[in-house]
């Protein structure tokens, strides 16, 4: 059975994903959207890779984009 491509109802209205707010649903007992999803998280992390040459997410070195297999 194929998911709908828009789960909105009557009462509740589902929002597009946007990439740029971040929004997601909120199930609680009155479901709504909210924006910033692990939004700490992701400004930790691209903290980090500002900081440094090595990109730890994609496992290359940011200036010769080679990778390092070994820890």
């Amino acid at each position: 059975m194929p998911y709908p491509k828009n789960p909105s109802t009557r009462t509740l209205k589902w929002d597009s994903f946007n990439k740029d707010k971040l929004n997601y649903m909120k199930f609680t007992l009155e479901p709504h959207m909210e924006n910033g999803l692990k939004l700490d998280q992701l400004n930790f992390w691209n903290q980090l890779s500002q900081e440094y040459s090595f990109d730890i997410v994609r496992g290359i070195d940011k200036e010769t984009l080679l990778s390092k297999d070994e820890l």
